[in-house]
């Protein structure tokens, strides 16, 4: 397991820190064997995963997703074309985030030409940062789609 892991972290640390700096993030990663996160970059200094805002983390945290879905489709050859990213916007997530972490899903969208959901609770989602926006609303008691 160990060899594994330390064979994979490099290209982990790579692929998470291009998704990053694809959306201008102003730092890079470092990812230990533990999946532990150390924030670097000019003028950083003793920074921490915990003292990032939330939508930083989860921006990470995205980036850090989908290198591991890159690092699965290079072990197995295989990759879906359809990714569901269920509430991933609905945690403490102020504007800005929400919409660097839609920008990194954008990248991946755009390099895969795959088709992304995102299932999402927050009415303030820019549709300018979607292709398509579907609403689901329950009406006496069934889920009725609007496009």
């Amino acid at each position: 397991k160990q060899f594994t892991i330390k064979k994979i972290m490099p290209f982990l640390n790579k692929q998470t820190n291009s998704y990053l700096s694809e959306v201008n993030y102003g730092f890079y990663v470092s990812i230990d064997k533990w999946l532990d996160v150390d924030i670097k970059g000019p003028g950083i200094r003793n920074a921490s995963y915990e003292s990032l805002s939330g939508g930083e983390r989860r921006g990470i945290d995205i980036a850090i997703q989908l290198s591991l879905l890159d690092i699965a489709k290079v072990q197995s050859g295989i990759f879906p074309d359809l990714l569901v990213l269920d509430e991933l916007l609905d945690s403490s997530i102020d504007g800005i985030g929400m919409e660097q972490i839609l920008k990194i899903v954008k990248v991946k969208q755009k390099e895969l030409n795959n088709r992304i959901f995102i299932i999402s609770h927050r009415p303030e989602i820019d549709a300018e940062l979607v292709d398509n926006e579907y609403k689901v609303i329950k009406e006496n008691g069934y889920s009725k789609v609007y496009v």
